[in-house]
C-alpha cells in the first residue's frame, strides 16, 4: 500500500498540470516513455544557428507554447497555456559547467504563480545523465516522490534505467543495442501488493529502421506471463530529403488510432536552435534535414473514431531576436473567403512587401509570389485540398490552411 501511495505522489503533479491537455491533445509519448538522454555538451547551444523555435500553438488556441533562451544560446524558460484551463512555467537552471541541474515549475493558481515542484539532474563522470529527482509541494512542503538513476556502456548509451521510491527500487527499463542502434526496451515493475523488491516484465518495445538508419517502425507488446503479444504499432514515413513526413500509429487489429503529418520548409534543421530538457516531448525533430511548420494532428475521439484535431504550428524566428512572453502575439494573418475555388484574399498583414508561399500538406511550393498586405491571390490552377499558406519577412513568419474546393 505505501508503494501505491507513493507512486502517486510521483505522478500527481504531471496530472494536476496535464490532465486537461491530454482530452483532447495527448501527445504522441509512446516513443519518448524514457527521459531524452543526451550528453550534456550537447545541451550547450554552440552551433552556428540562423534561427530559433520561439512557440508552438495550435490553431485552434487550444494549446500554446513559447521558449526563451538566454545571451548564451540556453534555454531558460518554458511557458505553456491552455486558456481558462492552466498556464505553467518551467524555470530551468545550470551549472558552471553548463549542465541542466534544475527546472522549478510554477503553475498559475488563482492571482498568484506558485512553485508546485522541482527537478534536480546529476550527471557522470562523461557528462551523462546520471540521475533525476522529482519534488512536489504538498502544503508548502517539497517532498521527494521518486528518483531514476541512469547507467551507461562503454559508447555513451543508456543500457538501464531505475526508479526507487522510498528506498524501493519500483521500475527498470533495459535497453538492448545491435551495431550502434536501440533494437529494444524491456519494461519491469515491482508487485505493488507484495514487500518484495523483485521485478516483473510488463512492456517490451521493438524498434527497426530502413535503410537511412531512420526509425521506420515501433512496436509495442505487454508481457501476458508466458509471452508478448502486440498491442500497438507506430509507423514512420520518410521523403527523399529524409525529413519524416508521416508518423501513423495502430491497435492489434490495425485500427489507426493517431496520426500525425508534417510541412516542411527550406530551412535547414542544423542551422535551427531547438528547445531541449529531458522532459519535453514536443517538438520531435527525428532525424530531419529541414525545419517543420505545421503537424496535423489525428486522435481517436470519445467513439474510439479517428478525428482530425488541430494542426500544430511551429513558430521560429532570428536567432538574435530578444523576445519574451511579453512579445507573443497572436497570428495576424487572414484567409477569406475560406474555403474558396478560386481566389484569396490575404489581409491582417502591417505595412510592407512579404515572400508569399502556397505549400501542398507535403510540404511542395505550389504558388510563390511578393505580396502586400489585402493581396488577392489566384489559386485556380490548384487542385481540389487543403493547402498552406505562409508568409515571411525579415521579422515575421505566419502561416495559415486554406480550403480550396
Amino acid at each position: 500500500m505505501k508503494k501505491i501511495l507513493l507512486f502517486m505522489i510521483c505522478c500527481a503533479v504531471v496530472i494536476s498540470v496535464s490532465a486537461q491537455e491530454y482530452e483532447r491533445h495527448f501527445q504522441r509519448n509512446k516513443e519518448k516513455k524514457t527521459l531524452n538522454f543526451r550528453p550534456a555538451e550537447k545541451m550547450l547551444s554552440t552551433g552556428d544557428y540562423n534561427y530559433k523555435l520561439f512557440s508552438y500553438n495550435s490553431d485552434d488556441n487550444y494549446i500554446n507554447c513559447y521558449y526563451s533562451y538566454d545571451a548564451s544560446r540556453r534555454l531558460i524558460s518554458v511557458y505553456e497555456l491552455i486558456p481558462a484551463e492552466y498556464e505553467l512555467i518551467d524555470s530551468i537552471r545550470y551549472n558552471e559547467q553548463n549542465q541542466m541541474v534544475r527546472i522549478d515549475g510554477y503553475q498559475l493558481m488563482g492571482n498568484y504563480w506558485k512553485h508546485v515542484y522541482y527537478l534536480e539532474y546529476t550527471y557522470n563522470n562523461q557528462g551523462l545523465l546520471a540521475s533525476r529527482s522529482n519534488y512536489n509541494n504538498f502544503d508548502g512542503v517539497f517532498e521527494l516522490g521518486g528518483t531514476y538513476e541512469y547507467f551507461y556502456n562503454s559508447n555513451g548509451q543508456i543500457t538501464r534505467a531505475e526508479l526507487t521510491m522510498s528506498d524501493v527500487l519500483y521500475q527498470a527499463v533495459d535497453y538492448e543495442y545491435y551495431n550502434g542502434f536501440l533494437t529494444s526496451e524491456i519494461w519491469s515493475y515491482s508487485d505493488f501488493f507484495s514487500s518484495s523488491d523483485e521485478l516483473f516484465p510488463s512492456e517490451r518495445i521493438d524498434y527497426t529502421y530502413n535503410n537511412q538508419g531512420n526509425v521506420s517502425l515501433i512496436e509495442y507488446s505487454s508481457y501476458d506471463g508466458v509471452g508478448w503479444d502486440l498491442y500497438s504499432e507506430t509507423t514512420y514515413t520518410y521523403n527523399e530529403d529524409g525529413n519524416c513526413t508521416e508518423v501513423h500509429s495502430y491497435d492489434a487489429n490495425q485500427n489507426e488510432t493517431e496520426r500525425s503529418i508534417f510541412t516542411f520548409d527550406n530551412r535547414l534543421l542544423e542551422e535551427t536552435l531547438m528547445p531541449w530538457t529531458p522532459e519535453l516531448t514536443r517538438p520531435q525533430t527525428y532525424n530531419n534535414k529541414n525545419i517543420y511548420r505545421i503537424e496535423e494532428y489525428w486522435a481517436l475521439d470519445v467513439n474510439f473514431t479517428l478525428q482530425y484535431v488541430c494542426d500544430y504550428e511551429y513558430n521560429y524566428i532570428d536567432v538574435n531576436a530578444e523576445v519574451g512572453l511579453e512579445d507573443v502575439e497572436a497570428n495576424p494573418l487572414t484567409l477569406s473567403p475560406n474555403p474558396t475555388e478560386s481566389t484569396l484574399t490575404l489581409s491582417g498583414l502591417e505595412e510592407g512587401v512579404y515572400k508569399m508561399e502556397v505549400m501542398d500538406m507535403s510540404g511542395r511550393i505550389m504558388i510563390m509570389d511578393n505580396i502586400t498586405n489585402n493581396s488577392l491571390i489566384n489559386l485556380s490552377s490548384l487542385q481540389k485540398g487543403c493547402y498552406v499558406v505562409k508568409v515571411s519577412n525579415n521579422d515575421s513568419i505566419y502561416s495559415s490552411k486554406v480550403i480550396v474546393k
